[in-house]
């Protein structure tokens, strides 16, 4: 064999392949919720979490080549099937509501159970328990407000979150009378594990094969996050719960403690300690083990209400690091952002009226603020990758949608887009195209070489004059069952 023709062998074998996907049903859930006996409790620990997040994890992750994997809770379309980390987003607002109350606000007659003063821990009626935790007598309608509208929200976007429902006295609970208005939070609904790990996967889970890096649902959580102003995200928001009998339930996970979320931990004030090097506020062994690395929130003085939720979320940080988000991917952007571009006003409105907050102008100012951050963090996040959708197919057509431009994030004017063909192997069928997406709608004929082959690759890059060309999009396309469709989308 000639030189040329050993090269020419050595180069055929370098060459990479696209991914293949396999003409298959698209998996909608999964089947995670097995019997399994009860896993051991966890706990958050101050000084080994703090230097696990700021110290080895930073230098562990520095040391690391490897490339960030692609998120592996995801389906053939790119899309994230229900689980017990995802429940499925619901954004109608009267699916919502009937989604939401599983069990409802408690019912009469109230049994305390424990007193710890502004906490209360009762059972109802039916033998539910709750958890009533009173707003400060000198900022009603904050914190009880945050946390039935953020936990709303919450579950709009699919994340599982206990009920959280205000409460006003009742003469069947004199207790009640200590404060005009209570958050009532359905807790536990199962047996308590603990903080969900961010790091690692339970090893005594095994319906849970996927590491927390590696999941979505947990990489957007800094994006919603900061839609919610949920500054202190990590392991005071996350538990994890086992639903079920010892021996015959399984792990669901939960985000809770949503009461400082809304602009409320900017609302809570603490003194400081004066030094050389200014005002240092928050625990003084957070500021050691982190080196003073923790940032609390901005604080507001002399406001008491919602108003100090800000309109922007730009700025906007995590107290400390959370692990999933640091392996953020614009795949992963994209799917958040346009999930948020199915909450309306209307859905929002119905969230903030759960806050039953008294002041009309601060229920307003909330409405207006959730608007403005969730527009914000669209223009944003939608950008990461192409932003298109597969509308329509035929047999010598694909019609896309370009999302951006629907959502009016990007101008149409002057928007192109750079369309390649391949076969399953990489090889063109055909020369790259430049194809008009001023209108939002982008129309893809194929070319003979392709309406012949038995699977089709369509690469698309979106360009915008004033964001110039963004990371593609594949589109996988099957002519197995003689019907050309749909069965991946790779970003």
């Amino acid at each position: 064999m000639t030189r040329a023709a050993w090269l020419g062998l050595a180069l055929a074998a370098c060459t990479p392949h696209p991914a293949r996907y396999a003409d298959a049903p698209v998996v909608t859930a999964v089947a995670d919720n097995a019997p399994i006996p009860l896993p051991r409790s966890t706990s958050f620990i101050e000084p080994v979490a703090f230097t696990e997040a700021y110290v080895r994890r930073p230098i562990v992750d520095a040391l690391d080549a490897s490339r960030t994997p692609r998120a592996r809770d995801v389906n053939a379309l790119d899309e994230v099937p229900r689980s017990s980390y995802w429940l499925g987003a619901v954004t109608e607002p009267e699916r919502l509501a009937s989604a939401y109350a599983v069990a409802g606000p408690p019912r009469s007659p109230l049994v305390l159970k424990k007193d710890r003063g502004r906490t209360l821990e009762i059972e109802d009626g039916r033998g539910y328990r709750y958890l009533l935790e009173a707003d400060p007598d000198a900022e009603p309608n904050t914190r009880s407000a945050a946390a039935a509208i953020s936990s709303r929200l919450l579950r709009a976007l699919g994340y599982r979150s206990p009920e959280v429902w205000v409460v006003t006295p009742t003469a069947s609970l004199p207790e009640l009378g200590r404060a005009p208005a209570w958050s009532a939070t359905r807790w536990p609904v199962g047996i308590d594990l603990g903080p969900t790990p961010a790091s690692e996967r339970r090893s005594d889970d095994p319906n849970d094969r996927i590491e927390p890096t590696e999941r979505r649902t947990l990489r957007v959580l800094g994006i919603v996050a900061a839609w919610l102003d949920i500054g202190d995200l990590g392991p005071a928001h996350l538990r994890d719960v086992y639903r079920g009998p010892p021996g015959k339930g399984h792990v669901e996970h939960y985000v809770v403690g949503l009461r400082t979320a809304l602009g409320v931990r900017h609302l809570i004030h603490g003194d400081g300690v004066e030094t050389a090097a200014g005002t240092v506020r928050g625990s003084p062994l957070v500021n050691l083990v982190t080196l003073g690395l923790h940032r609390p929130a901005t604080q507001i003085e002399d406001e008491h209400s919602l108003r100090a939720f800000p309109l922007s979320a730009e700025g906007f940080d995590l107290g400390m690091p959370f692990d999933p988000i640091d392996h953020l991917l614009p795949g992963d952007e994209y799917w958040i952002a346009e999930l948020l571009t199915h909450v309306s006003t209307k859905l929002l409105a119905a969230a903030v009226r759960a806050g039953s907050i008294a002041d009309a102008g601060v229920a307003r100012h909330l409405r207006r603020a959730l608007e403005a951050r969730r527009a914000a963090l669209v223009s944003r996040h939608l950008l990461a990758a192409t932003p298109c959708a597969v509308t329509a197919t035929t047999e010598r057509l694909l019609v896309f949608e370009d999302r951006a431009v629907a959502e009016g994030v990007v101008s149409g004017a002057g928007a192109h887009y750079l369309a390649e063909l391949f076969d399953e192997r990489g090889r063109p069928l055909g020369p790259a195209r430049r194809l008009n997406a001023s209108l939002g709608e982008i129309e893809l004929s194929l070319p003979r070489a392709a309406r012949v082959r038995s699977y089709v690759i369509a690469r698309l890059h979106a360009e915008y004059p004033e964001h110039g060309r963004l990371p593609p999009v594949e589109v996988h396309l099957s002519r197995a069952t003689g019907v050309l469709r749909v069965i991946g989308i790779r970003r």
